[in-house]
């Protein structure tokens, strides 16, 4: 740019997420050189900044391939597709998902879920690495009646995802046992009558 330009400089990103300087009007102290103090890339990928000339059209792309941050437990998550099971009969897809703090998905991360033994089982002892969409699924098998915590842990343990997950194992016993008492209560007034009584007092 030559030195005396006056001419007016705008900066513009493929990243949607992007934050940077405003425009600048180049002045005579600026000699035709001008630095724009603050660039942000936020949306992981290759990405273009470019620089355009307002006044002449004139523009000059630069292309970054922009990494993710580091993992982010606030933004990661960590659930369960069923947390009351029926033992012999059910089973639970756990699902976690690995983020930076701008939602890029992180792969490659060993992930382990910690459960009680005697209560369950999860398929593949527990750890497998995230995919490129930073998720990685179990298969959670219940073993015995009773109440088992979940954790979702990086293999080392220096982080934990999101919050503990209860699941509770019930016998087909228990189940149609509360089945047949939702049943009577329904198609017997007296027993409506009565349980509304106990109810009220």
């Amino acid at each position: 740019m030559a030195n005396n330009s006056r001419d007016t400089l705008k900066l513009s990103s493929s990243d949607p997420a992007a934050a940077f300087s405003d425009e600048y009007k180049m002045a005579e102290k600026d000699s035709g050189n001008h630095t724009f103090s603050y660039l942000s890339l936020k949306t992981a990928g290759p990405q273009t900044v470019t620089v355009t000339d307002k006044d002449t059209g004139t523009a000059g792309t630069l292309s970054i391939d922009v990494g993710a941050a580091p993992v982010s437990t606030d933004k990661s998550s960590f659930t369960a597709s069923k947390e009351k099971l029926i033992l012999n009969q059910d089973q639970s897809k756990l699902i976690v998902k690995i983020t930076d703090r701008f939602n890029n998905p992180i792969a490659d991360q060993e992930i382990k879920i910690n459960y009680n033994s005697e209560i369950g089982d999860v398929k593949d002892g527990g750890s497998i690495k995230t995919d490129k969409s930073g998720t990685v699924t179990f298969d959670y098998s219940p073993k015995k009646i009773g109440r088992d915590t979940l954790t979702a842990t990086n293999q080392t343990g220096q982080f934990t995802v999101g919050s503990p997950i209860g699941i509770e194992v019930l016998s087909d016993t228990i189940l149609n046992q509360i089945a047949s008492t939702i049943d009577t209560l329904q198609n017997n007034p007296t027993a409506q009558a009565t349980a509304n009584i106990v109810k009220n007092v």
